[in-house]
């Protein structure tokens, strides 16, 4: 934890002295999440190969909830990286720093689009399924924390709809890593549920 607030810090302080590549640090940022998720993948694998886990129905479960929404969460990645022309552009900063993608994608005028309604849909029946089987107390307060699609209040007192506090108007860097760092969170979360099976079998 202390090492990923440390580089959110970095990205602020030298995107803003890099001045000819000021989303370097974003990815930096997106290195160090998909490495982390890939070292959890391979813990959650091994996890599910232990002789208390190996015929747990529960843990099987969860781990196929997991799998299902993070390929919709890397399908949805790639849909924001093929709708941009990061691919076809040397000009990487006038693209990462663009709006447009994330609310053509999420929005359709002051609601949210098709895309954004399954966003949602996707995140909460994603939440609600493996609350089903957490026992955890702790545990069902950090999911419950990262994966809330309530209303968010600003500081203002205003209540805004959650994709629009999140992600409307946001450059396509800063929703590409946000996303990075919520699949780094799930898998942390199946790692410790899987923790938990583990030590209560």
């Amino acid at each position: 934890m202390k090492k990923i607030t440390l580089l959110l810090f970095l990205v602020i302080t030298f995107s803003c002295k890099k001045e000819n590549d000021p989303f370097f640090m974003y990815g930096l940022l997106n290195s160090e999440f998909d490495n982390s998720s890939q070292i959890l993948k391979i813990q959650i694998e091994e996890s599910l190969l232990n002789d208390k886990l190996i015929n747990d129905e529960s843990a099987k479960k969860y781990h196929s909830l997991t799998t299902e929404y993070i390929n919709y969460l890397d399908k949805t990645y790639s849909e924001l990286i093929s709708s941009s022309n990061i691919q076809k552009d040397e000009n990487y900063d006038i693209e990462f720093s663009k709006k447009e993608y994330i609310n053509e994608l999420f929005f359709t005028e002051n609601e949210y689009s098709k895309k954004g309604n399954e966003f949602i849909s996707k995140m909460n029946n994603y939440r609600i399924g493996i609350l089903e089987l957490i026992n955890d107390e702790n545990l069902t307060k950090r999911v419950n924390l990262t994966l809330n699609t309530n209303n968010i209040q600003d500081h203002e007192g205003k209540k805004i709809k959650y994709l629009n506090y999140i992600y409307e108007d946001k450059p396509l860097i800063s929703v590409l890593t946000y996303m990075k760092s919520k699949e780094k969170s799930i898998l942390e979360f199946e790692s410790d549920f899987l923790k938990n099976r583990k030590l209560n079998e």
